[in-house]
């Protein structure tokens, strides 16, 4: 079965949790709801994709501060959804992988960051998100989020932080095994 590459936000949000758990069916419809407002505002900001709702806003930063809501889950459930796409389509497939840093300069949040270099006198504290996508070679569309880690210097000592896998690149079928190890299931190598 070809999978479709084009699909609404409700269908796509519904498919990426589909092996997310979170302890509660409930919690996975919400995530999907939120994933689906998220989706549609693609490109402006909260407020702007709640349309003046304060109840939609809510609900949004509701279910980002609940302790049931585990982002190794999120990131888990989101790259096995990757992996199930990559298997239902016969087209050839190409992983982009990139290191994006991260700077904050707001106390509130800087703090537990790690100084990033740059020049003296600089106070942006962040961290480094390397990320794996997923696309169509042909069209450079989407398929998704195949693996994503971050990485946090702190006092000198490399902390990494990922939802799978270590920060560093790897063969793309290192990055399905170690989704399958997590629940997707089986394990296939593609060149």
């Amino acid at each position: 079965m070809e999978t479709q590459v084009t699909m609404d936000t409700a269908e796509w949000a519904h498919g990426l949790f589909a092996t997310a758990n979170f302890g509660d069916a409930r919690r996975v419809r919400a995530a999907e709801s939120v994933l689906e407002t998220l989706g549609n505002g693609a490109g402006v900001s909260l407020p702007a994709m709640c349309k003046g709702r304060p109840a939609m806003y809510e609900r949004i930063a509701r279910f980002a501060r609940s302790e049931h809501i585990s982002p190794s889950e999120l990131s888990r459930a989101g790259c096995s959804a990757t992996v199930n796409r990559m298997r239902n389509t016969n087209r050839d497939l190409v992983v982009v992988q990139d290191t994006t840093t991260l700077s904050y300069r707001h106390a509130s949040v800087s703090d537990e960051l790690s100084d990033l270099g740059g020049p003296e006198g600089e106070v942006g504290q962040g961290f480094h998100v390397h990320s794996s996508l997923v696309v169509l070679a042909e069209t450079g569309e989407a398929i998704g989020l195949l693996d994503q880690q971050f990485q946090i210097v702190a006092g000198g000592q490399r902390r990494d932080r990922h939802g799978i896998g270590a920060m560093e690149p790897a063969h793309m079928g290192d990055h399905i095994q170690r989704v399958d190890a997590d629940g997707a299931g089986g394990t296939q190598h593609r060149d």
